[in-house]
């Protein structure tokens, strides 16, 4: 494991798809987790020709791990609306934090705000809203969130 990882953090089973080449992202699993933390390790590959990780990823980082949250607590979802805003660009190579705050959730709909940062920098906010499904699909088993 990367030494960038914090404790408690473990990698999100994703074999295929795009997800397997985006991360690999995290979800902390330690003591008094409460499926809102979650994280990763910036690479080179997440960069953009200004020297700081693509806006792209951090979005893709908001959508898994708020998706995520939905999941932990409820089970399938997809997301049906997402907006976010950049506030500040860091350089790869640093750990990522994610945090999701499930702000409402009916029986259809979650309704959730994510904040991506580093050492305390908040990179981008973001909310969304995520489509609650009633049952797994009976073509592919529950592997787990955004799977």
């Amino acid at each position: 494991m990367n030494s960038l990882v914090p404790e408690h953090f473990q990698q999100f089973p994703f074999k295929e798809g795009f997800l397997s080449t985006a991360g690999p992202f995290y979800a902390f699993n330690g003591p008094e987790s409460d499926g809102t933390r979650f994280g990763f390790v910036s690479e080179a590959k997440h960069g953009n020709p200004n020297g700081v990780i693509h806006g792209g990823v951090l979005v893709t980082f908001a959508d898994t791990f708020m998706g995520s949250a939905v999941y932990f607590k409820r089970g399938r979802c997809a997301t049906i609306s997402l907006n976010s805003e950049f506030i500040h660009g860091v350089a790869p190579g640093k750990w990522i934090d994610g945090t999701a705050e499930i702000t409402k959730m009916t029986s259809s709909l979650a309704f959730v705000r994510g904040t991506v940062s580093c050492e305390g920098e908040v990179l981008l906010n973001a909310s969304g809203i995520w489509k609650l499904f009633k049952k797994p699909r009976a073509d592919k088993p529950d592997h787990g969130p955004n799977v």
